[in-house]
């Protein structure tokens, strides 16, 4: 599967740095060649569809947001909906209809109410306003 959108977060909770490993192995994000037991509280989400839980050796926070990458900050519900982008399902993606945002839980939208015209997937962008406004 390939995702679309490169983004990290901090976790310094070791318990949700578990679920959070979880999470994206069970939207299909494999783990890089650093363990999941790794203490570091960096996610960082290729694009390529792996993830890393690295310690800032491999690569620090500072170098992916010069890369292009998204920085959630410590916002993991603002991370999740990042990682989850892709064009193969619709799992865990945004979706936006007629100014409404909402997330799909299912792999295909079908189960969901909504006109179809005028219903897409939400741009990163679009994620990332909506979360910076949640937070207010």
């Amino acid at each position: 599967m390939t995702f679309t959108t490169p983004c990290f977060v901090r976790v310094e909770n070791p318990e949700k740095r578990k679920e959070l490993t979880e999470w994206l192995n069970n939207i299909g994000r494999r783990p890089t060649s650093y363990s999941e037991s790794d203490r570091s509280p960096w996610f960082i989400a290729y694009a390529t569809g792996r993830f890393s839980q690295t310690n800032g050796f491999h690569i620090h926070p500072e170098m992916a947001q010069k890369n292009g990458y998204i920085n959630c900050g410590k916002n993991i519900e603002l991370f999740k909906a990042l990682a989850a982008m892709n064009d193969e399902n619709d799992r865990e993606q945004w979706f936006v209809e007629e100014g409404r945002m909402f997330k799909c839980t299912s792999d295909k939208i079908n189960g969901y109410s909504y006109h179809w015209m005028t219903t897409r997937k939400a741009t990163a962008e679009e994620i990332v306003e909506y979360f910076k406004n949640k937070e207010r």
